[in-house]
């Protein structure tokens, strides 16, 4: 009760000091215009680009550094200048080898292309793919650590790509990158690999070579 009076002593003693013409304005007349208000729009959210848009290339700086184009089957690549070629061949795989000189710990600076033939008719779906090929890298070094997988193309190839590094039996500690591709039912792998201290120059060189992997022209 107390409070409801209180209110209307402050109502009247309003009232006593606003002029009546704007009491009347209060009790009905039209109110006068003011600007609308306008909100905000919400803003848009920007995705990403996708990984497939990335389109890897050499660094510019190491292209110098890189042989003239090296043709194998169906296609061509830029190994670093001076490394040696060598061919093996293992069941339905083919493995193409550029290597640099031997270091101090007897371990060579290597870029390796792999080719195999896989015996599906099913299309290997990127995760599926990644799992397989790594597998072999986990049976060199066991103890390997990978980053995660990564998808762009290779001069308008789409490729899968990933990071690693672990310790050979020798406890050698290897760095490495490696690219994986399908081209009907062959799967082509290109790695890069050195071990420690000589990778920090050496691998940026090999991730460069393996950045020049094309079709040939015919």
């Amino acid at each position: 009760m107390k409070n409801k009076q209180c209110l209307s002593f402050a109502a009247v003693a309003l009232m006593s000091v606003i002029p009546l013409a704007d009491l009347r304005l209060a009790a009905g007349s039209t109110p006068p215009t003011t600007a609308p208000i306008v909100k905000p729009k919400p803003k848009v959210q920007k995705h990403p680009a996708s990984y497939s848009s990335i389109g890897w290339r050499p660094e510019p700086a190491l292209r110098g550094r890189l042989a003239a184009l090296d043709q194998f089957e169906n296609y061509s690549i830029q190994p670093p200048r001076g490394y040696a070629e060598t061919i093996r061949t293992r069941g339905s795989e083919t493995f193409y080898y550029w290597t640099g000189f031997a270091h101090d710990n007897g371990v060579v600076p290597e870029l390796l292309i792999g080719t195999n033939v896989e015996l599906t008719d099913a299309p290997l779906d990127n995760q599926t793919l990644y799992t397989k090929e790594i597998a072999k890298i986990k049976l060199q070094y066991p103890d390997v650590i990978f980053s995660p997988m990564e998808t762009g193309t290779l001069n308008g190839l789409s490729f899968l790509r990933t990071y690693y590094r672990g310790n050979d039996q020798r406890e050698f500690m290897h760095h490495g990158v490696v690219y994986i591709t399908v081209d009907g039912t062959e799967v082509y792998t290109v790695t890069g690999d050195d071990t420690d201290p000589y990778s920090t120059n050496t691998l940026p060189l090999l991730e460069a070579a393996a950045r020049t992997f094309q079709k040939a022209r015919s």
